[in-house]
């Protein structure tokens, strides 16, 4: 067993592994205050048969609260945990952006991060913990993992900054800032705040520096003192012919993504060439049809860069300078409250707002407690978006 701890700012963070969720291939207890969570990470023994391989890494991650954490009954009549909330889906999608990138290229054994909140003490927010404990529970695991990652959140209060404010001390700032970076260098940023001044925002970020980097030390340390191994990473090398055979049929192709119009019509061009280099390799390589697909994408990319760069154009045509022209139109359904409907290139957004009274705002559950939220914003992107089944 494990622990440590360290100062951030005038907050003890501790950590402690090896005493909780000791089959995970990694598990790390983070406390701050009398907050405190478990962030665990498990990885499949082999990695996805050559059938079952993707174009993205087979990542999985579960942010969860729980109501006891907070000493709480669940609502709802069976009074028992239910689906992820939206901060809770909004948490692991920021614990996603900031460890994906991080893990080796072409990696495909299946990864499983749970992060569970034991304990709220309705102050010291959970969110950073969390990160927190992900890198750490990666970085003394065997999965392979180009970390450590660390993170902090910046207030502002009467023109002071704050590191990691309490919930009560971000009522009273101007400024919600989350840092996160792996060493010197910044991997993820959000950002709430009133209206600022570009060099105050470089500042918060540069204040955010030093305790980022104690931490990724601190994780450098614990995973030397842990001394376990890394999985070996295979990197398959595609093979020449492959390679130059799809170089061939791209560089033919070029004009066609480059010069033709309608987006439709680009991604017709983009499988016409796709389907010869797949009647060209499939024959002599039966078994890899993933490889020739990633392959064909990572030259057609490489290829398209290379155009931009070099003649300053698109595949549309446009410069990098310039700007397709925008058409609004206010009033696009009848009965609706209000509606617009926005144009650009082949991108549309419609839009309709309704105006509703108190009694309609939304009950709010979270650790901190209930609100009430009076703005309602809900995203839909369908599959016809984008002309997909």
């Amino acid at each position: 067993m494990i622990k440590k701890e360290i100062l951030a700012g005038n907050k003890k963070i501790e950590f402690e592994t090896g005493k909780i969720a000791r089959q995970a291939n990694g598990s790390v207890f983070v406390r701050m205050g009398d907050t405190c969570v478990l962030a665990t990470v498990v990885m499949s023994p082999e990695p996805l048969s050559a059938g079952d391989r993707r174009d993205m890494l087979p990542l999985t991650i579960d942010y969860r609260e729980r109501t006891y954490a907070a000493g709480r009954i669940p609502g709802g009549f069976f009074k028992r945990e239910g689906r992820p909330r939206e901060k809770e889906t909004l948490t692991s999608r920021l614990i996603d952006r900031t460890v994906r990138p991080l893990f080796p290229e072409g990696f495909q054994h299946k990864i499983q991060i749970n992060v569970v909140v034991l304990s709220s003490d309705g102050e010291n927010d959970a969110d950073v913990l969390s990160l927190l404990g992900v890198s750490f529970a990666l970085m003394i695991s065997d999965i392979p993992f180009n970390g450590p990652v660390a993170c902090a959140r910046v207030g502002r209060i009467d023109g002071s900054f704050v590191l990691n404010p309490t919930y009560t001390e971000r009522t009273k700032s101007d400024l919600d800032l989350f840092v996160a970076g792996a060493g010197d260098k910044t991997v993820m940023m959000e950002m709430a705040g009133n209206e600022l001044q570009e060099q105050d925002v470089s500042a918060a970020i540069e204040f955010a520096g030093q305790p980022v980097a104690d931490l990724c030390k601190m994780q450098d340390a614990l995973q030397k003192e842990a001394g376990i191994k890394k999985i070996p990473v295979e990197k398959e090398e595609a093979d020449g012919e492959i390679i130059s055979t799809i170089s061939g049929i791209v560089k033919e192709h070029t004009d066609e993504f480059m010069d033709t119009g309608a987006k439709s019509e680009k991604q017709g061009a983009f499988n016409k060439a796709l389907d010869s280099a797949l009647v060209a390799l499939l024959p002599k390589f039966p078994e890899k049809g993933f490889e020739i697909k990633a392959t064909f994408d990572r030259i057609v990319r490489e290829e398209i860069r290379k155009i931009i760069f070099e003649k300053r154009k698109r595949p549309d045509g446009r410069s990098p300078a310039d700007i397709r022209d925008i058409t609004s139109e206010a009033g696009a359904l009848p009965r609706v409250h209000g509606s617009a409907l926005f144009t650009r290139g082949q991108t549309q957004s419609l839009v309709a707002v309704t105006l509703g009274t108190p009694a309609d705002k939304q009950r709010m559950e979270q650790l901190e407690g209930e609100y009430r939220e009076r703005f309602l914003f809900h995203y839909n992107f369908p599959g016809f978006a984008t002309g997909d089944v």
